[in-house]
């Protein structure tokens, strides 16, 4: 089937030109489940956030500092830890949860 001129034309135009690449986890182009994420873990002293992810507070960069700061809960992250990621989900999805009690588990 030959196609029109206009479908020609704009197949040759650069944006029509890009291609798709899969999941590239060496360089961090993956969305979830990368075999290169570190395993997650959470210490707590006195409320306050001392490592994440096997990285001590003093190794933090921006973004891991504001998150032990001002995202997580000192007092509510073990019991939150203890969850499975499927567990939560099911709780975001479940009428029955309320939102206070997604709140108390995901901050």
């Amino acid at each position: 089937m030959k196609r029109s001129k206009r479908f020609a034309v704009l197949a040759q135009r650069p944006v029509n030109q890009d291609g798709l690449i899969g999941e590239w986890p060496e360089e961090g182009l993956i969305a979830m489940d990368s075999p290169f994420d570190p395993v997650s873990s959470v210490k707590v002293d006195n409320d306050l956030i001392v490592e994440l992810d096997g990285k001590r507070r003093d190794q933090f960069d921006m973004i891991d500092r504001f998150i032990a700061d001002y995202a997580i809960n000192g007092e509510r992250t073990e019991q939150a830890m203890r969850l499975e990621a499927v567990e939560i989900a099911r709780m975001l999805v479940d009428i029955h949860v309320s939102r206070e009690e997604i709140i108390a588990i995901t901050t």
